[in-house]
């Protein structure tokens, strides 16, 4: 399937992981609203056209920049909408240039690629167990929680907009933000994998591209399956996000309350807003 075909996606020329959660079903029988919530890449690229359809249909009122001051000075986003609001929001404290988390692939040349994946250890496993350790960090350390909770209130404070979110890729920081979020509204942990797992389909054409690049250079298939983990995502990162917060917490419900100090109350707004 075509991600231009897929029912998430957000129906503008410059897709960039661009996808919203419409009719994500929760466990009181609601669903996410198609116009409140909206994952992406960075949207620096989107065109005129674009921001104009995203104010039109879905009411666009926040865009907020996970990345860190560094990525956005290199790739800025949208920061001069008219009646948006754009608010950076550094999701990870000392995401440097080389960490390999969210790379921007349109400038990654495949050696450096290569490189990188050696500097992971050079195994499937390794940089496998490196993402999971960046992703889990999200949920454990103070920095990034109490940045979580930052987000949490805009989300309370918006109630008639759409917000729009993102980091580089729109898949790892974005992605772990995305399950914390999903869970919140009370969509199943299924559904926030299968959720988490679109972008491999959304940027399918640039992740071949790359493996293609790398295939010239080697045919290791554990090289070949390690990037494609990384590059894109894979199933096993993100198990590794709800297996620390199921060790630490028990529930996801309790990291909500403890972690991120949204009480029953808050839970129940944000349910009010973002689904019907």
């Amino acid at each position: 399937m075509n991600y231009k075909n897929h029912i998430n996606a957000v129906e503008i020329e410059k897709n960039n992981n661009t996808r919203h959660f419409g009719g994500y079903e929760t466990s009181d029988g609601r669903k996410v609203i198609k116009t409140k919530l909206i994952r992406s890449a960075n949207p620096g690229e989107f065109t005129d056209n674009d921001i104009a359809f995203l104010k039109q249909v879905y009411n666009l009122k926040y865009i907020v920049d996970f990345r860190n001051k560094q990525e956005i000075e290199e790739k800025p986003s949208l920061t001069s909408v008219p009646d948006v609001q754009y608010i950076h929001l550094p999701l990870i404290n000392d995401l440097g240039r080389n960490n390999p988390i969210e790379t921007d692939k349109k400038s990654v040349h495949d050696n450096i690629l290569l490189t990188l994946y050696n500097l992971l250890g050079g195994t499937s496993e390794s940089a496998i167990k490196y993402m999971a350790n960046v992703y889990s960090s999200i949920v454990t350390d103070k920095y990034s929680i109490n940045m979580a909770r930052k987000f949490f209130d805009i989300l309370s404070e918006n109630e008639n907009g759409c917000v729009l979110y993102h980091c580089a890729g729109g898949k790892d920081r974005t992605g772990v933000i995305s399950a914390v979020l999903l869970s919140c509204l009370g969509v199943s942990w299924d559904k926030v994998m299968e959720d988490y797992l679109l972008t491999n389909l959304y940027t399918a054409d640039e992740i071949n591209r790359q493996i293609e690049g790398v295939l010239a250079v080697t045919d290791d298939p554990d090289v070949v399956y390690g990037l494609r983990s990384i590059i894109g995502v894979n199933p096993g990162i993100m198990e590794e996000v709800q297996k620390i917060i199921m060790e630490r917490y028990s529930t996801i419900e309790n990291y909500l309350n403890e972690a991120l100090l949204l009480t029953v109350n808050k839970i129940k707004k944000l349910r009010s807003v973002y689904t019907k």
